[in-house]
């Protein structure tokens, strides 16, 4: 089989099945020790490099080379456990980087291909290419608003806002609005383009709990959990940082905006569906900071970052020092920016 015919992804796999002894030395290389060649007929057994287990890893020798992690937690959570995820769980290091560190290795021309593995997330990101490149007029993701709506309700700085740590400055950049006749305060919600698809009001009635009174509701309904808050206002800095900070709420964005990290966007969610996973793909960028609200346990922020660490650097904003309230579930940025400094200086690579 020529190179011109496959991937460089699937050449890696067809040598190392190929050549036992290739697949020794790669595994010398990552600093495997006590690798037994012939633990089974189709089977390698090894320890990771600083393992004393001497059978903890098994690599089967057929066309996927399968692996497993025995000894350690974290490998399972890999989608493919083959011998690119073993490299990523061994350097610490993204897919890509995987695939050019075993290229490297097998002098085998690396051809960029870095998601092929995963065929059916590429063709539904080339449908939903082709659907929004196709839509109609009369068919949009969303129902797009005309911003004229706005201009019913008054600008303001939220004075509250500001105790917060939401500047007035940030405040205007994001366009908040006053509904004085529902108390509520507006943050107008735009698309990845620009396009206002809702507003988004919270309430500041005195005694909304009492009255049963909704904290946050949407005037305009959203539909799918698809919408990175705060794309089209910072996708500039994004890209020039080369980072996406993902938050919870619009609120953290705008607090991150104050403090100086304008390069942030909201899930609305503490979970990775599949429309935001495709989009923050799309994100021109090679860094990406999962930063969960205090109630979300470390090991569910660490799978929502593995759902991308195959396909870009991923850290987690871990409070390790509890610097943040659970009880209220604090975002990073409700303690102030000296906190979510010390939170964004501290975070954890996966």
């Amino acid at each position: 089989m020529g190179e011109s015919a496959v991937t460089s992804k699937e050449l890696v796999k067809e040598r190392l099945c190929g050549d036992r002894a290739e697949l020794v030395r790669i595994l010398e290389n990552l600093g495997c020790h006590h690798i037994n060649p012939n633990y089974g007929e189709h089977e390698i057994r090894c320890a990771i490099p600083d393992g004393v287990c001497s059978s903890s890893v098994s690599i089967k020798l057929t066309t996927s080379l399968p692996c497993r992690v025995f000894s350690r937690p974290g490998f399972e959570d890999y989608e493919i456990q083959d011998i690119f995820a073993l490299v990523q769980y061994i350097k610490n290091c993204t897919f890509p980087q995987a695939l050019g560190w075993l290229c490297s290795q097998l002098n085998i021309k690396n051809d960029g291909i870095v998601i092929s593995q995963d065929l059916s997330i590429l063709r539904e990101i080339k449908r939903e290419k082709i659907r929004r490149n196709q839509l109609r007029p009369d068919m949009p993701a969303h129902e797009i608003l005309d911003k004229r709506i706005l201009l019913k309700y008054p600008e303001i700085v939220v004075k509250q806002w500001v105790n917060d740590g939401i500047s007035p400055d940030t405040q205007r950049k994001y366009g908040i609005r006053d509904d004085v006749y529902n108390r509520r305060w507006l943050i107008p919600i735009y698309d990845i383009d620009g396009n206002l698809i809702s507003i988004k009001g919270r309430t500041y009635a005195p005694n909304w709990e009492t009255l049963g009174i909704q904290k946050y509701i949407y005037y305009y309904k959203l539909g799918v959990s698809d919408i990175l808050f705060g794309y089209c206002l910072n996708k500039t800095k994004i890209k020039e940082r080369d980072e996406i900070i993902l938050f919870e709420a619009e609120k953290s964005v705008m607090a991150a905006d104050s403090y100086g990290y304008g390069w942030s966007c909201s899930l609305g969610t503490n979970h990775l569906t599949t429309p935001l996973f495709k989009k923050i793909l799309s994100v021109p960028c090679s860094r990406v900071v999962m930063a969960f609200d205090k109630d979300v346990p470390y090991g569910d922020a660490l799978k929502e970052g593995r759902k991308l660490s195959r396909y870009k650097n991923v850290w987690i904003m871990y409070d390790k020092k509890n610097l943040l309230n659970m009880k209220s579930k604090d975002s990073p940025t409700d303690r102030g920016k000296e906190i979510f400094e010390d939170l964004y200086q501290n975070k954890i690579r996966i």
